[in-house]
């Protein structure tokens, strides 16, 4: 995997939606952006990724943002943001940050795939985030960082076949 020290300055944007990737037929998507958004704005020279899943179902939200370091390992540096996400099913909340189980599998994640990595920001959902989705996002987000340009296919293939 081709991994740049940052993301290319095509990427930057100081403000708006990158990408809403969606996969057919469900109502599931990623949702990617970097600078400001309606989501929330994150920081220069970062990406965000969040993974809404069907609704209700327990592994339906996760949002991660970061970029890529030039040394060494994971980083958590998660700035709270300046509001949360609106999920808008009213049967969860989302939380700021990741409870220790989620952090594990994403420094584990990032480990596996030799890529340090700075976190600064994540959310979760208290009933409908997993291990599952957040080892996923890790490596989407990373994949992203790398590739900016990586097709909604292979983003969902990574999505669908990276391990729990």
């Amino acid at each position: 995997m081709r991994v740049p020290a940052k993301i290319p300055e095509t990427v930057r944007m100081s403000t708006g939606l990158l990408r809403v990737i969606y996969k057919q037929p469900s109502l599931t998507r990623l949702t990617v952006w970097s600078g400001g958004s309606d989501s929330f704005p994150v920081s220069g020279g970062c990406l965000a990724v969040e993974f809404r899943g069907r609704l209700g179902h327990p592994s339906s939200y996760g949002l991660l943002a970061g970029e890529i370091r030039a040394t060494g390992g994971v980083v958590l540096d998660l700035a709270t943001l300046p509001y949360l996400p609106d999920v808008g099913t009213g049967c969860d909340t989302i939380v700021h940050g990741l409870v220790p189980e989620y952090e594990e599998v994403v420094i584990r994640t990032a480990n596996l795939l030799g890529v340090p990595l700075r976190l600064t920001a994540a959310c979760h959902g208290e009933l409908g985030s997993s291990v599952a989705i957040f080892s996923r996002l890790t490596a989407v987000l990373i994949t992203l960082l790398s590739d900016l340009d990586t097709s909604p296919a292979d983003l969902w293939r990574i999505w669908s076949s990276w391990p729990e």
